[in-house]
């Protein structure tokens, strides 16, 4: 059984490239930096001698498509992830184009299962209604969110003509082990948190938080599931920002303040940051996109009732709690230079 994963140097993709491994597949990786891909598997302890490492670009349909010549299935998880609009026309571009085009591939190589890891984004701005395996996606909050719809609109194209195809939401992602320099967007709001100390907040926001060990065995399952089901939805638990804060707390010892403030100032902030950012072309963690995931969610007061049934009868989903997945990646992020001793409170003497 040989899998190709694109996306392995990242954060879900590297600990799809684990549990892979440890279900006994043969794993080829589809990456442009090779160099950035053995740091990814380093960290997980795992020699790159072990996959087989082929160049791909998300841009050269080509090399995605020699890619997939003598796989059995893909698992794609790759993705131009990035909420300041300085990304907004190349994520609108090479999202939906690498899905097709992979897509294609994988119905001219005739492989056995195709995952594609879409993202809960796909669904807002969120009505406050239940969601499951037939729910239609909605409009996107901004570009990130256009440009996998756009992505998923292919995807299920290719699902209602046959292709042996499954579709991954995952909620925001936590966990150990991140292998971006820069941590990815919900590890970098973790560490932000304990770093600034004080911050703003929509109070009613529901936050979907999921840890990424969870999310890496539901993709690598799917690649060989008998069920019908063919959308799986990975949100994890829903949360306000003043439980992850207690749970924060409780974990680190460190008295953090956060206050909420109203919807129309948190939008009026992210409208200032993008345009400061377009100007001068500066890359300011603040964008309208990344505030109306936090308004647009606390207008509604979040969404209804998540459809999680299959993943827990399929896979024994939730393997960990809330509680350990923020303690484990709090840890991870002290014990690994992403926070200080200061930062990190008690963690640091462990």
């Amino acid at each position: 059984m040989k899998v190709a994963i694109t996306g392995a140097s990242g954060f879900l993709g590297s600990h799809c490239v684990v549990s892979a491994l440890n279900k006994g597949y043969s794993v080829r990786v589809l990456v442009r930096n090779t160099q950035k891909v053995k740091s990814a598997l380093k960290m997980h302890g795992i020699n790159s001698d072990s996959v087989e490492i082929v160049y791909a670009d998300l841009e050269d349909e080509t090399s995605l498509d020699n890619g997939l010549d003598g796989v059995d299935y893909l698992l794609h998880t790759a993705a131009i992830f990035s909420l300041s609009p300085l990304d907004a026309e190349s994520m609108m571009t090479v999202n939906p184009s690498s899905t097709k085009a992979l897509l294609l591939s994988a119905l001219k190589h005739k492989l056995k299962q195709t995952v594609y890891v879409s993202t809960m984004g796909v669904f807002a701005p969120i009505d406050g209604g239940d969601i499951d395996e037939n729910t239609e996606t909605s409009t996107g909050l901004g570009p990130y969110t256009k440009s996998k719809i756009e992505s998923e609109k292919f995807a299920r194209q290719f699902q209602e003509n046959g292709l042996p195809l499954s579709i991954v939401y995952p909620g925001g992602i936590f966990g150990p082990i991140d292998p971006n320099p820069t941590l990815s967007d919900s590890m970098g709001m973790l560490a932000e948190i304990l770093k600034r100390n004080i911050g703003v907040t929509a109070k009613e926001a529901k936050l979907a938080m999921v840890d990424v060990r969870d999310v890496a065995e539901v993709c690598v399952g799917a690649l060989t599931s008998e069920a019908q089901c063919n959308r799986y939805h990975v949100w994890g638990e829903l949360v306000t920002m003043d439980e992850v804060l207690d749970l924060v707390r409780e974990i680190t010892g460190r008295d953090i303040n956060f206050y909420s403030t109203p919807l129309v100032l948190l939008d009026a902030l992210g409208l200032m940051g993008e345009l400061i950012t377009l100007m001068t072309r500066i890359r300011l963690p603040l964008a309208r996109e990344s505030m109306r995931m936090f308004t647009q969610n606390a207008r509604v007061g979040g969404p209804g009732l998540i459809d999680q049934t299959p993943i827990t009868e399929e896979f024994g989903y939730p393997k960990f709690s809330l509680e350990e997945s923020l303690r484990d990646a709090l840890v991870w992020l002290s014990e690994n230079g992403h926070l200080n001793a200061q930062q990190s409170g008690k963690l640091a003497n462990i």
